[in-house]
């Protein structure tokens, strides 16, 4: 499978869920069979394959990121900390010899509301994922050819800061031997 035929279109889906704290067992086994389905491209496709990929998946649309993306690097994650509505964690078996740490930084708003759910209701968001390579062997470039160009590139310290305008990735830095991607807040979406 080319990193073109990857379907996440999954990940856009809305849960009938009340809250991030709530769960539709039924919504659940169907996230569970798409992410298994597409598990392969992301255990034996090329590493920035994947990157382009998870990219495109942030791109133009937040996505239905918590807890559904740490799946797709690896399973089973711990806690690292906690600070009053932001938590930390590490994905503790990787699906990959050559990604050596995965981090996600989410953030609870308690009182969450956007277009669709106009009355506040708890929200997990994904507001950070820091991937760090077991080797230096990331392609700048792929950043570029996932966002099409449109992205604006700025050297600083050794690190590649990629800036967006109008996406769900605020930015992207590229330093070695490590990916980090943030997200833009005002982007986030409830799928609950």
């Amino acid at each position: 499978m080319n990193r073109e035929d990857v379907d996440l279109s999954f990940f856009y889906e809305v849960s009938p869920c009340k809250s991030a704290f709530s769960h539709d067992e039924t919504f659940c086994l169907k996230m569970t069979e798409n992410i298994e389905h597409c598990l392969p491209f992301f255990r034996e496709n090329a590493l920035s394959d994947i990157l382009f990929v998870l990219i495109r998946l942030f791109k133009d649309d937040y996505p239905n990121a918590f807890p559904y993306v740490e799946f797709l690097f690896g399973c089973d994650s711990d806690k690292l900390s906690e600070d009053g509505n932001r938590m930390i964690f590490k994905i503790a078996e990787l699906h990959r010899d050559d990604i050596s740490e995965v981090l996600l930084h989410y953030h609870l708003i308690p009182d969450f509301t956007d277009k669709e759910r106009l009355l506040p209701t708890p929200c997990v968001f994904l507001e950070k994922l820091e991937i760090t390579f077991a080797e230096n062997n990331f392609d700048k470039e792929i950043v570029v050819k996932a966002f099409n160009g449109d992205v604006y590139l700025q050297e600083r310290d050794g690190k590649a800061i990629f800036k967006t305008i109008n996406s769900p990735i605020s930015q992207i830095i590229a330093e070695d031997g490590k990916f980090t991607m943030m997200t833009n807040p005002e982007s986030y979406r409830s799928y609950e």
